[in-house]
């Protein structure tokens, strides 16, 4: 868990300049001298012990993960009208732009990235084509041969690389390389960072720590003269160190000569009006998740009986599919997912089911079979039995229960027999030496019984209910309190994760494919019985004896409650210590997670040093909503920097909390949209009410395919807010037919004096009045390239002379990625009325 996990509410977006790197790449060397001097007449050593060791900190170079990549604008492989907006790239490693220099090493401080992200289009070269991208080995790159009239970066290689090592890379004309490239100036201001809360992402960018570096293009994409075609644009992050001679200024290298630099990341889009986030957005068809009407005979058309039992099935979610019996027969049944266009109540008790055929349901109606249990049933059990770990937990769990199941029923039957019923407690021994000296003293029988035979068959604990008939009380055993029945944590995590639909197969969510067309937004209730199904079948697996489906008919009330109570914790990630009081050291004041309670236990790690012993499970104490104390450690403080996660017990006779129970009924969408795959890190917000007051917390946000996302809310939702992820925000300005200006810039301060007869609200990111324009100077040699540095400075004068931002305070590149972005695009979908219109 990092230590400068993000503390923004959600929605919340801050700029910061850099983040330099605490290590950066290269060679180190650490010498360490002891100096004792009782040994100083040592004629040797002189009582001085030198010691020395070197090592090597490796960084990216030429080459890029391509997880470091977290999201690119323009969406790669996208048509869009992008041909107002800067091209960026968003990668998840803060510090990734600062981890090298232009001219090796490092200077200490030094705020200008090593990469750059350059845009080109066809029409830029001779030959109007693109070109190769080529895999050349390292010594190819920085080792020019004689015959070679190119020019490559300035490097030595470090220790652990070699000539060999691969690399990409593209040759480029001196002249596009002019034209396009950032000069050092312009480099200061195109690479800052982003920290954003990641609370309603999908559960990829949920896990981030928020914090996203970004490296900004200076060149606007040329779209096509053509109005119905779409230019083809590319962007190539390449690595600028050992190339500053080259780069565009009064002092450059007068070369002529290709340029090879070697390429970190590349992708390609489109330019054309026919896209963009909230074009896409508006696009979509919002409707219940169900099979459409339309595709049902033409409109007004008279319906058939039989049409209209097909109408009514399709409105219940259910469609038709293929169905082969066990005898071999083919036939047609009804299937519904666990996602349905209706609210269907929990049960407070659901029927004992030993085998998916007891699912099977007829429908008298129109002669076919419903199998939708059935499957949900089956699938269970073969998710259970493909999941080594979590088999072999249940069947552990099992052989314990019955263990203390027949230890119970054994003293049981003693004890009857006997006649000592008050010694039931008692081990069996106890029992028969108590029994044995009564007789002696007495010679008397003691019970009414004549023999074993005598006895009932099993004991009235486990004897089942009927149908319409109460399970009777007297003599019946408590399986919460007679037994330990606490589950497995390896049993609780996969049941938790089962429950919100992990592992289910796309095909058994959404049967029928024009449930879910391409630009369409699906909303549905969660079905209880599918899902519990779904559980018993899973926990069927390892079922041998008539104990075990006795003791599972006891349980299965309280599988579906446990399993959902566990769900809630699914998308959790660690929280931080990272503030305590300087009066009482052991609080921890942060915004208590995962509604705390007194008694809770959390789990907390990665505390290092002299306060690693605080690391483990403890108990905690709530002092107010957010704050709570905890042991402290050898120093006395709660352990600055660790992180913890609340460590509920896992006993499932122990009640969920209010805050902690779902919230029936559980709710949700499915969202098929290029947008989808366009922006990585969307964001889902829900609320219950219209007015969006009352927010839902997210259970699920997935991406099930590039264009498919899954959301599942704790409640039911009224209001879904779809918004473009604010670490990836594009750059942008306006086109007025003769060049591009930049309109309505944001405050930087939050002055009050500075407020003032402006009319605008007081703080920074505000927008200024629509006197705040500034136009976007272009290089004259190349189209659409900005100066960087000359449009800084005239943001930095204008907001100096609108009072917009403090003079006393350098004008950084987090200052120009505040006054270039775009505000993120959003759409808001009322689904209050649920009717098969368009909800937006």
């Amino acid at each position: 868990m990092s230590e400068h996990q993000t503390r923004l509410a959600t929605g919340e977006i801050q700029f910061h300049q850099w983040c330099e790197p605490p290590l950066e790449a290269g060679e180190y060397h650490v010498e360490v001298t002891q100096t004792v001097q009782e040994l100083a007449d040592d004629p040797t050593s002189k009582g001085s012990y030198r010691s020395k060791f070197s090592f090597s900190v490796a960084g990216p170079r030429f080459a890029l993960n391509p997880a470091e990549v977290y999201s690119v604008y323009p969406p790669k492989g996208q048509i869009g009208d992008f041909a107002n907006s800067l091209p960026h790239v968003v990668f998840t490693r803060r510090t990734l732009p600062w981890e090298r220099s232009l001219t090796p090493p490092r200077n200490k401080g030094d705020t200008r990235p090593w990469m750059a992200l350059l845009v080109v289009s066809a029409a830029d070269f001779p030959s109007k084509n693109f070109p190769e991208c080529k895999t050349r080995k390292l010594g190819e790159l920085i080792n020019p041969a004689a015959n070679e009239a190119r020019v490559g970066p300035h490097l030595e290689l470090d220790p652990y690389e070699s000539e060999d090592d691969l690399c990409n890379t593209i040759d480029l004309p001196w002249e596009v390389f002019q034209s396009v490239a950032p000069s050092l100036d312009d480099l200061a201001y195109l690479a800052h960072v982003r920290e954003v809360n990641t609370g309603a992402k999908e559960t990829l960018s949920f896990l981030a720590d928020g914090w996203f570096s970004v490296v900004l293009a200076n060149r606007f994409p040329l779209p096509d003269k053509r109005p119905v075609k779409a230019l083809e644009n590319r962007a190539y992050l390449v690595s600028l160190e050992g190339l500053q001679d080259c780069l565009p200024g009064p002092k450059n290298l007068a070369a002529n000569k290709p340029v090879r630099l070697a390429v970190l990341s590349s992708w390609t889009f489109h330019c054309c009006e026919a896209f963009a986030f909230k074009a896409s957005m508006n696009q979509l068809k919002v409707r219940l998740l169900r099979v459409p009407r339309q595709a049902d005979g033409a409109a007004g058309a008279t319906l058939t009986p039989a049409e209209k039992q097909v109408r009514r099935a399709w409105d219940l979610g259910y469609t038709a599919l293929n169905h082969s019996t066990r005898l071999g027969e083919k036939a047609v049944s009804w299937y519904r997912g666990p996602l349905v266009p209706l609210h269907l109540s929990k049960e407070s008790r659901y029927c004992f089911l030993p085998a998916a055929d007891a699912a099977l349901r007829y429908s008298p109606l129109d002669g076919m079979m419903d199998v939708t249990y059935a499957a949900a049933f089956q699938l269970g059990r073969l998710l259970a039995l493909q999941d080594r770990h979590f088999a072999t937990a249940l069947y552990a769990h099992r052989n314990r229960v019955r263990r203390q199941i027949n230890d119970v029923l054994g003293r049981n039957r003693v004890g009857e027999f006997l006649g000592k019923p008050d010694n039931a407690g008692n081990a069996e021994s106890d029992i028969m030496t108590s029994w044995v000296k009564t007789m002696i003293g007495s010679q008397t029988r003691q019970s009414g019984k004549d023999t074993w035979a005598d006895l009932p068959p099993s004991s009235d604990a486990f004897q089942r209910e009927t149908k319409g008939e109460k399970t009777k009380q007297a003599g019946e055993l408590k399986l919460t309190t007679d037994f330990d029945l606490t589950i497995p944590q390896t049993v609780c995590q996969w049941l938790a994760r089962l429950v919100l639909l992990y592992r289910v197969p796309f095909t058994y969510l959404v049967a029928d494919e024009r449930m879910l067309p391409p630009d369409s937004m699906r909303f549905f209730f969660l079905d209880p019985g599918w899902l519990k199904c779904l559980l018993e079948g899973a926990c069927s697996v390892g079922r041998s004896v008539a104990h075990d489906e006795l003791v599972d008919e006891y349980l299965r009330d309280m599988f579906l409650d446990f399993a959902m109570g566990q769900s809630l914790e699914v998308r959790m990630k660690p929280q931080l210590i990272t503030s305590t009081s300087a009066t009482n050291p052991s609080v921890v004041t942060t915004p208590v997670p995962h509604a705390l309670e007194n008694n809770d236990r959390i789990l907390i790690s990665g505390v290092s040093g002299s306060n690693a012993e605080i690391n483990g499970e403890h108990p905690v104490t709530c002092l107010g909503p957010t704050t709570f104390s905890v042991p402290v450690d050898a120093s006395g403080g709660a352990g600055q920097g660790g992180s913890f996660v609340r460590s509920r017990p896992s006993d499932i006779a122990v009640k969920q909390p209010a805050g902690r129970r779902p919230d029936w009924p559980l709710t949700g969408f499915l969202l098929r949209s290029p947008a989808v795959e366009g922006w990585q890190g969307l964001e889902m917000r829900a609320w219950k009410d219209s007015a969006g007051t009352i927010a839902i917390d997210p259970l699920r946000i997935d991406r099930l395919a590039p264009d498919i996302m899954l959301c599942i809310f704790n409640g039911k939702v009224d209001r879904i807010e779809v918004r473009q992820p604010p670490e990836g925000m594009h750059f942008g300005a306006s086109f007025d037919g003769t060049g591009f200006q930049k309109l309505r810039l944001r405050r930087l301060n939050d002055r009050t004096e500075h407020d003032e007869g402006d009319g605008v609200a007081p703080g920074p990111g505000h927008q200024l009045t629509d006197s705040s324009q500034v136009p976007i100077p272009l290089r004259t040699n190349a189209p659409r390239v900005v100066e960087v540095a000359q449009l800084a400075k005239a943001l930095k004068d204008k907001l100096e002379k609108l009072k917009g931002r403090d003079a006393t305070q350098e004008f950084t590149s987090a200052d120009f990625g505040v006054e270039m972005v775009e505000s993120p695009g959003r759409v808001v979908f009322d689904v209050a009325n649920q009717q098969d219109t368009d909800a937006r």
